[in-house]
Formats: structure tokens, C-alpha cells, sequence
């Protein structure tokens, strides 16, 4: 995602988590592992042990995200 312009779409999803009435569930990557070095080469280690540690992902896209190709 893209935190600038997509943020609001994360938080609905962890909204929809805590709803009582939902059965939508997940574990948030950002728990699990933390990326504190914002270098690229970070990231990237960073989010490939997110998806190695994952079964299945949820990649949201908006309008400025599908321009985002570097990650």
C-alpha cells in the first residue's frame, strides 16, 4: 500500500478486525516483523520474510499504489 494516499484503507480493514459482528481476521505483518531501516535494501529483506512467514497476502491498491513499482 501506499502509506501517504492508502492509510485510511489499512485502518478500515484492522476496523473490520475488531468488529464483533465480523468474521474477517488476519494477522497484520507490521506486527510481526518491524522495518526500521526505511533503506530499500531493508525493505526488501523485509518484506520477504513477511511473505515467506505467510500463507496468503492482501495487497491494496489504490489509485497512486499502482504507479509503485520499486517494491
Amino acid at each position: 500500500m501506499d502509506a501517504d494516499n492508502d492509510l485510511r484503507y489499512y485502518y478500515l480493514m484492522k476496523a473490520w478486525k475488531q468488529n464483533d459482528h465480523s468474521s474477517f481476521n488476519f494477522y497484520d505483518a507490521h506486527d510481526i516483523n518491524n522495518i526500521y531501516d526505511k533503506s530499500e535494501a531493508s525493505i526488501k529483506v523485509g518484506l520477504q520474510e513477511r511473505f515467506r512467514n505467510t500463507k496468503v497476502f492482501v495487497l491494496l491498491v489504490g489509485e497512486h499504489t499502482k504507479y509503485l513499482y520499486k517494491y
